[in-house]
């Protein structure tokens, strides 16, 4: 015993043996502090190694390596397969990260390119709405072009020009509450003191677990907040800055041209009916003259004629009037209960459906429940079914009357066909093509009409959620 302890002793002294021990513990320790830091493996098969070296070591320390030799020499072999598996796990990982950094920096460079030289303004601020990023195309927009320098001075918040619009209280209100992105549209002026208007997109920053990603739900998005712990973190805001000053000049003089137009052909309109009711007039007094058969025959043609004129006037007026308000949300519910539905009964699914069409969307209805009134013999009930399909929602318009001949399923909605005006079923398609609707006939002869208008995705949606549209069978 006493022998062995002054060998030990004598080990100890042993300055190399000593140090290789101290060395394969800090490395040990360093190691599993690094794998947990980096959540990686390879650190810790390092370490795993010099902390079997380091068990040989303490072995020849304490005089026992001898005795259990052979079981020492796995406990090394198997160190030394640790460390070079770690060194070559190590050495892959740099070339990963190298390159991962070499595509980072390409991503990084495309888009300072793409920044550079996009059209429309690119902003971000923190979240005291400092900017942090700034184009230069934004720059020029803000009048702030030569203030690279300074940029991270300015704040959006309290950017008097800004301010004024209204722009600045969004910002606040998407920056403090996570507001989903909105828009405005804000007129500034330009350096030489012209007005110049904007259209601003505002949507925040957020961090969740990690990572910072745009806001993607809510106005109406499909898709789904982010899961993990918690509500995410507002951490800055994005601003896009697009100039639509000459879209809205090309606007204002469309509609001002298009308010001419129609001005003459109201004037137009009403000066001929005015001439057309002169014609009738004395066609009326002549009617006591037609003892003349060829004569009556002329007068006849002649009312024939004032009339298709004046049923030809009477289109214009209703066809001028497509198109000159912009599309917009319709409630399908209102415009069917607008209706007077005393003659024939409607029975309904669509509360809550909105359609994106030309606000004369009520006058398809009109014209549909019209069309059941005089040519559906017999009918006594209107049914009107929406049913949400894969790419489009479909509105079915059915009746129990006598239905439509096969042969005439796509003639009834040319124009002129058919009685009474003849542009009826022609008027509805125009109206509901303006914002991409069709509309076809594909009811049973005998058994009803069956009008089918399939409204696009994104021109439709629910106030009580999407899920309250019928799913198609």
């Amino acid at each position: 015993m006493s022998n062995r302890l002054e060998h030990c002793l004598m080990q100890l002294a042993d300055p190399i043996t000593t140090l290789n021990l101290i060395a394969c513990i800090l490395i040990l320790a360093i190691s599993i502090w690094w794998s947990y830091r980096t959540e990686s493996m390879i650190p810790l098969s390092i370490g795993l190694a010099f902390g079997f070296f380091g068990i040989s070591h303490l072995a020849n320390l304490l005089s026992v390596i001898d005795s259990y030799r052979v079981e020492f020499v796995f406990i090394r072999g198997f160190a030394y397969i640790l460390v070079t598996i770690g060194l070559i796990a190590l050495a892959l990982d740099i070339i990963r990260r190298q390159k991962a950094e070499q595509d980072l920096r390409f991503s990084q460079e495309q888009f300072s390119d793409l920044s550079e030289n996009a059209p429309i303004g690119i902003l971000t601020t923190d979240k005291g709405g400092v900017i942090t990023f700034a184009n230069h195309r934004a720059l020029t927009m803000l009048g702030l072009q030569g203030t690279e320098g300074i940029i991270s001075s300015c704040n959006l918040l309290t950017y008097q020009p800004l301010a004024q619009t209204g722009f600045s209280a969004l910002l606040e209100k998407t920056l403090h509450n996570g507001a989903v992105p909105a828009t405005i549209e804000i007129e500034f002026p330009s350096p030489e003191g012209k007005p110049l208007q904007y259209r601003a997109h505002i949507s925040p920053i957020l961090k969740h677990t990690g990572a910072s990603q745009d806001v993607a739900f809510g106005g109406g998005s499909t898709e789904s907040p982010p899961h993990g712990g918690g509500q995410p973190d507002i951490i800055g805001g994005r601003v896009i800055l697009d100039g639509v000053t000459d879209r809205r000049r090309a606007e204002k003089a469309f509609h001002l041209a298009n308010k001419k137009l129609q001005l003459l052909s109201s004037i137009t309109r009403h000066d001929v009916r005015n001439k057309i009711m002169v014609i009738q007039g004395y066609l009326e007094l002549l009617s006591d003259h037609k003892e003349d058969k060829t004569l009556s025959d002329y007068l006849t043609q002649i009312e024939a004629a004032a009339a298709s004129i004046e049923h030809q006037l009477e289109f214009t007026r209703f066809y001028e009037s497509l198109g000159v308000n912009e599309p917009d949300w319709v409630s399908l519910e209102d415009c069917l209960s607008e209706l007077d539905t005393s003659g024939v009964p409607i029975h309904h699914d669509c509360s809550g459906v909105l359609i994106y069409a030309d606000p004369m969307l009520s006058k398809v209805f009109q014209n549909l429940y019209d069309n059941t009134l005089r040519h559906a013999e017999g009918a006594v009930r209107v049914q009107v079914t929406c049913k949400h399909r894969p790419s489009s929602l479909a509105i079915i318009w059915e009746d129990d009357g006598v239905g439509i001949p096969a042969d005439q399923k796509e003639l009834i909605f040319e124009y002129g066909y058919g009685k009474h005006t003849g542009f009826g079923l022609f008027f509805i398609r125009e109206i509901l093509s303006i914002t991409g609707i069709t509309i076809s006939e594909t009811g049973t002869p005998g058994e009803g009409v069956r009008f089918e208008l399939l409204v696009p995705e994104g021109g439709f949606q629910n106030r009580y959620g999407q899920e309250c549209l019928v799913d198609s069978i």
